[in-house]
Formats: C-alpha cells, sequence, structure tokens
C-alpha cells in the first residue's frame, strides 16, 4: 500500500528546524576554520589543470571533525620521490552557513565547495586541500540536503601565490616556496616594503607579478628583495634576469635589477627553505658516476648513406 498521507518529511518548517539543529551541533562541537578557496589564474584546456593557482581570501566558518580517532589515510609514506605526507581528514560544515559565509563572495557561478581549495586548521596549524566533496549524506532523511562532507587531505605547496589576509595562512608561503633573491638599484625615493605586490617589466616585453616577502638590508648600501614565485601575465616563461624593471602595485617604488641570487644556499648547496633536500647532491654525485660523453659502444648510426 502507499505510505501515509498524514505524515510528511518534506514539510519546510521541519526542514528549518533540523537543519538549525545541525548548525547549533556544530557550532558547539565544531571547531573555527578558514575556507581559502582558489582561484584559477590559467587554465591548462589539454591536461584540464592550473599550474599557477592562487589563494587571496579566507572565510571562517564552523567544521565538525568526524574523524575522531585521529588523522585517516595512508598517513607517512617513504616513496621513491622522498617522505610523502598522507595525512587525511573528514570533516562536516552546514550548506546555508557555507552559502551565507563563503558562497557569496566567491562568485555566482560556484554553488558548493570545490575541489582545490583549502581549510585551514587554527588548532592544528595545518593547511589541507579538499579532495572530495560529499554533498549528498545524509541521503534526502526530510527531503532536503542539509550539509557537506569534505574529505581533506594535507596540501602539498607547489608555488602558489597566498595572499589571503590572515597572518597565519599567508606565513605558509614563505615558509614553504623557495624564494627569488634580487639585489636591486632603486629608480625612486620609496623602497619596498614587506607582503607587497609588485610588477615585474622585462626588457625583451611582457611582464610578470609576484609579491615581496622580505626586504633585507645588506652592508655597503645593497639591497635584496626576496620575491615569491613569479606568476606570468601572458602564460609565457621568462627567465628573470639583469635589467629587469620592478615596480610596487601602487606605482610608489621602483628599482633595476642588478643581479639574481640562486635559490640555493652558496655555502653547502641545499635548498634554503628545506635543509633536508638532497636534490643538489644527488645531481653532483650522479653526474659522477654517469659518464655522459661516452658515444654508444655498438656504434653510431651512419646518417651519410
Amino acid at each position: 500500500m502507499a505510505r501515509n498521507v498524514y505524515f510528511s518529511t518534506g514539510a519546510k518548517n521541519e526542514q528549518a528546524l533540523y537543519e538549525d539543529v545541525i548548525i547549533e551541533a556544530l557550532k558547539i562541537y565544531g571547531h573555527d576554520v578558514y575556507y581559502v578557496p582558489r582561484t584559477i589564474v590559467s587554465l591548462d584546456s589539454l591536461l584540464n589543470e592550473d599550474t599557477e593557482s592562487r589563494f587571496d581570501g579566507a572565510y571562517k566558518i564552523e567544521a565538525y571533525v568526524e574523524s575522531i580517532d585521529g588523522f585517516e589515510g595512508e598517513g607517512t609514506l617513504l616513496s621513491k620521490f622522498g617522505l610523502e605526507m598522507r595525512d587525511q581528514l573528514k570533516i562536516v560544515i552546514s550548506r546555508r552557513r557555507w552559502d551565507y559565509l563563503v558562497g557569496k563572495y566567491v562568485g555566482e557561478k560556484v554553488v558548493r565547495p570545490q575541489e582545490g581549495d583549502l581549510i585551514y586548521f587554527p588548532m592544528l596549524k595545518g593547511l589541507f586541500e579538499i579532495k572530495y566533496v560529499n554533498s549528498k549524506s545524509p541521503f534526502y532523511q526530510l527531503q532536503n540536503l542539509p550539509v557537506y562532507k569534505l574529505t581533506l587531505e594535507l596540501f602539498e605547496y607547489r608555488g602558489e601565490d597566498i595572499d589571503t589576509g590572515v597572518e597565519d595562512v599567508d606565513d605558509l608561503q614563505g615558509k614553504f616556496s623557495e624564494t627569488l633573491i634580487v639585489s636591486v638599484d632603486y629608480l625612486s625615493a620609496n623602497t619596498f616594503s614587506a607582503n607587497e605586490n609588485c610588477t615585474i617589466a622585462f626588457p625583451s616585453g611582457g611582464s610578470a607579478q609576484s609579491e615581496v616577502l622580505k626586504v633585507e638590508q645588506v652592508s655597503g648600501g645593497t639591497i635584496k628583495l626576496h620575491l615569491a614565485p613569479l606568476r606570468f601575465t601572458d602564460g609565457i616563461i621568462r627567465t628573470l634576469s639583469n635589467g629587469c624593471v620592478i615596480e610596487s602595485s601602487e606605482g610608489i617604488a621602483s628599482a633595476v635589477i642588478r643581479s639574481v641570487g640562486n635559490p640555493l644556499s652558496s655555502s653547502n648547496g641545499v635548498f634554503t627553505n628545506d635543509p633536508s633536500a638532497q636534490n643538489d647532491e644527488l645531481e653532483l654525485n650522479g653526474n659522477a658516476l654517469i659518464d655522459f660523453s661516452q658515444r654508444n659502444p655498438f656504434g653510431e648510426p651512419d646518417n651519410t648513406r
């Protein structure tokens, strides 16, 4: 027989009450986190990926950690690429609260949390990337979907620009990025300041955007600027060289680059932000073991015939 017509699970007032109870529970048992949406700079239509993503906003929202027994996922792995952290978390956020606190600021086309966006946990001091968004659990209990369940994985920094306005989040870029160190001669009376955006014009044409992470005063009147990875405005990658002109985004300070430093430390040949990296050491030892000057022992092809 058909279901009882006197009982309805789709009443608007019941759905609103159910959603209010969920939001109240999240506010009691949840944690304050920052939702950091990703902005796509130049999408590769062939591979459908963006290698120059940036994160320029952070929105506080409450979230319940569903992984109560600790981190999930594969944990810490020792692979052929080195030590990899595969820690995962599952969290729950309210659909209505996301629409109110985040959705109205990220654009009309974004109607739900997106894979690739970030979540920052102040309690863990960790940045996590959204890997999967489950928007249909619980499955229509009152004929509605009140929450999102997000599967997060520890974020692996790949040179993205992070400028959210939240100091703890923005500091991660300076901590993990391999900065460009340039010596400059000022063209103006004003100087650069840390955390300001700048534009770099190349002598051959074209420009790039960057951020001044640190201004270093060196003896003898030399000024060194620590720049974040470059974001090329036309998508064409160019080499930063002497003669490039760097100007602050407000047009207050400008300078010409006199020399470009090496991101590797000159003293021990390791990456400045990752002393445990062995890239330089492995390359030097590999060149000593393999002699690339040897010709084919089985004979070279005769192209004269």
